[in-house]
This record gives C-alpha cells, structure tokens and sequence, in this order.
C-alpha cells in the first residue's frame, strides 16, 4: 500500500493512482548491457535468456530466473545488469563531442560504465561521496576493465574547489527520494515522506550548484532522479533554466519514444523532460532531463603528473619482463600504489583509483592487482579454459594447465576472468578472494 500522502503526488502530476498501485505487485525487469569493450553482442546474446529492448544493439532484457550475476562471463566483465530505466539517460544525450566528464554521483557505476563505452577517448572523472559506495563503484569499473575512468570519493563542494568550468558533460544522477523504487524496495515505501522529498530536493539543489561551478559554457548537463515528484524532477530542471541561464536540449530519438513527456513548471516547458513510469514502461520509475550551459568560460586545472618513483623500476622491469606492458607509461600515485593512468588528476582530491590499477610493490616484488589483467589482458599470454574449470577458477581453485612460466590471465569464451602466475603446469590462482564464486 502506498503513502496516503504519495496519491496526492500521483494525482499532481496526470498519474492514475490505481493503474499505478496495480504495477507496484508486478515482478521487477533487469536489464543487461554488453560490455563492447570485452565481447561483442552478438556472442553473448546467444548464450542468456534475453530479448532486445529496442534502444540499441547492445541493450536487452533479461527474462531468465536463474542468478545472472554468478555466471563466469559476468564475472568477466562481458556485460552488467541495470535496470532498463536507469539506461535512457545517458541513451538520451545528444551527440556531440565530449572529452571531459564528470559523473558526480556515480556509484554502483551503471551510468560511469555506459558513459566510458559511449566515449571510449574522453576523460571520465567518476565521483561518490560514501567510502563504502565508492569501494563498489571501483569493484565494477575494475570488472568491467574501463581505461578512461578515475574514480573519486569527495563531496561535490570539495570538487568543485579542485575544477572550475572545466568538465564539457557532468551527469548528475542525484540522491533523492526513490518514489521510482517502490516496487523493486520495500523499504522505498516504508521511509518515503513528504518531510524526506524536500529535504532531498534541497540536497540536489545544492548538488547542482556546485555541479554549475564545474561546467563549462557550452557544456551539457544531465540531471536524472529515480523519483516522480515536481521539487526533484522539472522543478529542479526550472531552477537551472530560470536563474542559471541553461536552455533545455531536445534528447536523442530513442530517449523520446521510450519516455513520457514531463510537466510544465514555472514557465519551463516539460516536453524535452522525460519520464518513465512503471504503469507504462518496462523497467522501475526514472525522470532525466539535459539541459545546455549558456554562460560562463572554459576553466582549467592544475593537474599534478605522478611520476614513477625509481625505487618501484626494478620490481616493475622483472614483473613485466614477459608481458607487453610498457614500464614508463606507469606513474605512482600513492607509496608502493602502481597505476597505469588514465589521465592526470589535480591535488587536493581523495583518489580511489587513478586509472588501471597495476598493483603493489612489497619487498621488491609487485603484487598485481585484478583490474590489470582484467583491462590489459592482451599484454599477456592467456589460456582458454571450459565452463568447468571457469567454476574452479572463481572459486580459487589452481588449474592443472600447461602455460609458459610466469603471469598470465585465464579466458572463459574469450573473455578475461583474471591472473594467474604459472610454473610447472600449474597455475596459481589469482582471483581476488572477496570476489571468489563458491557455485
């Protein structure tokens, strides 16, 4: 049953309340995206139950009943699942040229992952606020094994102090108060108010101020909640038009035939704001909107090159020795912590990851992470391994298989699953244990 008060919202904004509730008993829909930079569509729709969502060739739905997220090629970074909704907001950008993005409020990733396959040459600066939500974000960008992301854990006020006017595309897909959730969380129900709505509104509005402060004049906006209610949605979409001089840009044709048209408010007209419901739509509840800077210059940063301290070369030359990885492309970012940058990063940022993460010198030894050999698993030799053994591998397991000596990464159906160090047939398993499958 839902909030006495959330009819009142429904009724506001052209909802039937009834054909609402009767959607919240449905079963969710999951959507999956292949990941183009480690598999190509057409080899790993074959193989899971899934049917086109009509976006793109690379989007779909899932309509098995089995867990997804335990299969090898998931692991592998061959594709990920998020909600068919949540796709059309980075779907919905209009083509352009960007290089520099900011996705201010990224974690789990959904949106940092579409974004760095769509511009595979910009500089993807990827930010969450909560440690704990940032730890997840890098846990998917490494699955994935994206080479344009940094990933971040600062407030928005602290960001907007390190870059000014200087991101051409900043998505801000904002904390709020998840109206678009209750029928995938009950606990969306159960701590919804209208006393939560506002003051979720008020947080965004201050998100998106200093979201400005790092926008370029000609840059893009993306604004999307994962609400229904005006004072998160076209009311905060008024707010950039009316007193920040942003103009509303039409979204892509895919956008506009899988969305309802948005509300007029405050003179701003709500065609070019989009909305997904799940009376209509396949997927959970969603409102995006982007919207063109038309003030303002173009900024800069001081960014600080990290360089690779010497006393790492030695134990990065012996680990590389048999690999194709190029030694002085790495810098250092923090003692003993290895990174093949994706670009430079300016001081007075909290890095979580500053690119591919190489790994960690200890005693003179580099000890690799996952994401190197989930990103640049073409620097070494790789063996192709069965469904079987694919099992053992995610459970830790060492492999019985002829390889030559040293580091290299084990491929389920051409796809990296990670590391391995080899001597003597057998290979030692280095698969992240938090990550391990004990199917």
């Amino acid at each position: 049953m839902i909030p006495a008060d959330f009819d009142k919202i429904l009724i506001d904004i052209g909802v039937e309340v009834e054909d609402f509730v009767s959607s919240l008993s449905k079963p969710s829909i999951r959507g999956l995206n292949v990941n183009t930079l480690k598999a190509k569509s057409s080899e790993i729709v074959d193989l899971l139950p899934v049917v086109p969502t009509g976006y793109n060739d690379d989007t779909y739905i899932y309509v098995g009943d089995d867990k997804v997220g335990t299969t090898p090629l998931h692991h592998a970074g061959a594709y990920y699942m998020q909600d068919p909704s949540a796709m059309l907001p980075v779907l919905s950008i209009p083509e352009g040229d960007h290089h520099r993005i900011l996705d201010l409020c990224s974690a789990p990733g959904g949106k940092t992952i579409q974004l760095a396959l769509r511009y595979p040459n910009a500089e993807i600066v990827s930010n969450e606020i909560v440690p704990s939500r940032a730890k997840i974000l890098y846990q998917n960008v490494e699955r994935l094994g994206l080479t344009n992301v940094c990933i971040l854990n600062n407030s928005p006020e602290e960001l907007a102090s390190v870059y000014r006017e200087y991101f051409d595309l900043i998505v801000v897909d904002a904390p709020c108060s998840g109206e678009g959730m209750f029928r995938k969380y009950d606990t969306a129900i159960e701590e919804w108010s209208l006393d939560k709505v506002l003051g979720c509104a008020k947080r965004q509005r201050d998100i998106l101020t200093h979201a400005d402060a790092m926008l370029a004049r000609g840059g893009v906006m993306l604004y999307s909640t994962c609400t229904y209610n005006l004072e998160e949605n076209e009311k905060q979409v008024a707010y950039l038009v009316n007193t920040m001089d942003y103009e509303p840009l039409r979204p892509t044709e895919v956008a506009i035939s899988n969305s309802t048209r948005g509300i007029d408010v405050d003179g701003v007209s709500g065609e070019y704001s989009r909305r997904r419901y799940t009376h209509i739509h396949s997927g959970e509840g969603q409102f995006f909107a982007t919207l063109l800077k038309t003030r303002g210059g173009e900024g800069e940063i001081v960014a600080t090159r990290h360089t690779l301290d010497k006393k790492y070369l030695p134990a990065l030359v012996d680990f590389a020795k048999n690999t194709t990885l190029a030694v002085d492309s790495m810098a250092s970012y923090l003692e003993g912590r290895i990174y093949i940058p994706a670009f430079d990063l300016p001081r007075g940022v909290k890095i979580v990851s500053g690119g591919v993460q190489v790994g960690e010198v200890k005693k003179n030894r580099l000890i690799p992470e996952h994401y190197l050999f989930s990103a640049m698993s073409k620097c070494f030799d790789c063996v192709e391994v069965s469904e079987d053994e694919a099992y053992r591998y995610l459970r830790g397991e060492e492999l019985y298989i002829d390889a030559p000596k040293g580091y290299g990464v084990v491929k389920y159906r051409g796809v990296a699953l990670g590391g391995y160090k080899s001597s003597d047939g057998v290979l030692k398993n280095h698969y992240p244990k938090a990550l391990r499958n004990m199917r």
